[in-house]
């Protein structure tokens, strides 16, 4: 139980916070919305397959 929730956690220091640099940071650049949200996806199943191979 309390293995998954700091995976959670680790998950979403890793993940989910650099994804918000990363897309404000494509907003400032003038990238439109959707190539945004492609870039964010395919950031977030990299950080999961890398957390997939580091902790199980």
């Amino acid at each position: 139980m309390w293995q998954s929730v700091y995976m959670l956690g680790f998950f979403i220091a890793v993940g989910v916070v650099p994804l918000n640099f990363l897309v404000k940071g494509l907003k400032k650049l003038g990238v439109p919305y959707w190539p945004r949200i492609i870039i964010g996806v395919i950031y977030l199943l990299v950080i999961t397959r890398l957390v997939d191979m580091y902790l199980i």
